[in-house]
């Protein structure tokens, strides 16, 4: 969608008051995606709530896009909950997803949720190689000051 039509949609949606649920998978995935690039996560979440990974992304980025919706919308113990859930068990993870997990984790701490911050970064840390987990580790140090 380009950038107008994606407001517009979005304007016409929540303005007609339609329920999420009511609407095509396909569409809340469109629409929830277009919320999050306008910076509005609560309407991500909305339409986001309760659909399955769109098939052009893994279920590990999913996780991540949801949890940073809730997190970003107030809902920050459900965002964790959420990620820990679909990431129990893993061995690995792409490091783009280990990195984006960290950058939500800093963003939980930058905005008052230290406790949070710690959950994602203790999730992340085992997933991570690297100069990643040199990342997770400063963070976790700076959740320790």
């Amino acid at each position: 969608m380009s950038e107008g039509l994606d407001r517009a949609a979005l304007r016409l949606f929540q303005e007609s008051e339609t329920e999420a649920g009511a609407l095509d998978p396909q569409a809340r995935y469109l629409l929830g995606t277009a919320a999050e690039i306008h910076d509005d996560p609560a309407a991500a979440r909305r339409y986001w709530d309760g659909i399955a990974a769109p098939p052009n992304v893994s279920a590990e980025e999913w996780s991540l896009r949801l949890a940073a919706v809730q997190v970003r919308s107030g809902r920050a113990d459900e965002g964790v909950a959420a990620l820990k859930r679909a990431l129990a068990g893993r061995t690995s993870l792409s490091p783009g997803i280990v990195r984006r997990g960290a950058a939500l984790a800093r963003e939980l701490f930058d905005s008052g949720k230290p406790d949070a911050a710690g959950e994602v970064f203790d999730l992340m840390l085992p997933l991570a190689a690297g100069d990643d987990a040199r990342a997770i580790l400063f963070g976790l140090g700076r959740i320790q000051e």
